[in-house]
């Protein structure tokens, strides 16, 4: 399972990189672990722990890091100057909101004002899909695969035609993503195919369509009969 607090890549100041990125190098992923209370990890790609073979365990645990924030966004050209950004989270989901004050604390250090707004999902789906009305930032999901493949998770999230709809909520869209995913649709050696699935979450990283928060373990509860 992952966090994904999604961010629109296709209007606003969160359209720049380096604006997406320095919003990633701000957050504070120790403190979202502490929201699952301790039963999460910190990330180090947008793919799952559990999917092993396409999991690059190698590549760095996300952390944060104020002073390459600053810098990003110094680059972008919003250094010393105002940004209010919106985030809208599921109403009932309490561990989105908790994302939202960790975010919101963080960004103050930064001077971006962050919006908080909770909303019933059937509200929050409807206003996404529209990229005229869509939030700046969201916090929906927490993805629990629903296939033993890889593909079908970053499908789901990343596919460019599935920008602004059920679960693209970054309105994401790269041709090289598109690519790779359909290769790996193609292509029926597992070896060959876990690593398209890793060169994706690379490319993910570098164009960081979202926060990829923490990795929260699944617990499950049950009674001696």
């Amino acid at each position: 399972r992952v966090r994904v607090n999604s961010m629109n890549t296709q209007k606003g100041p969160l359209k720049n990189t380096r604006v997406r990125k320095a919003l990633q190098a701000a957050f504070d992923y120790e403190g979202m672990v502490q929201v699952y209370k301790g039963y999460a990890e910190i990330p180090n790609s947008p793919v799952p722990k559990g999917f092993t073979a396409a999991h690059e365990a190698s590549l760095p645990p996300f952390k944060r890091d104020m002073a390459l924030a600053k810098r990003l966004l110094a680059e972008a050209g919003y250094q010393g100057k105002p940004l209010t950004l919106s985030f809208i989270y599921t109403e009932t989901e309490p561990q989105a909101r908790l994302a939202g004050l960790l975010m919101q604390q963080s960004l103050q250090e930064l001077g971006i004002t962050l919006n908080l707004e909770g909303k019933p999902f059937a509200t929050l789906a409807a206003q996404i899909a529209t990229l005229e009305s869509g939030p700046d930032i969201q916090a929906t999901l927490t993805m629990t695969p629903r296939s033993a493949d890889p593909g079908e998770l970053l499908r789901t999230l990343y596919l460019g035609a599935n920008a602004g709809k059920s679960f693209n909520y970054s309105w994401y869209a790269s041709a090289d993503v598109d690519r790779l995913l359909a290769e790996a649709d193609r292509t029926f050696d597992d070896a060959k195919r876990m690593g398209l699935y890793r060169e994706v979450a690379r490319k993910l990283i570098d164009d960081a369509p979202s926060i990829w928060a923490a990795y929260p373990k699944l617990i499950e509860v049950v009674g001696d009969e």
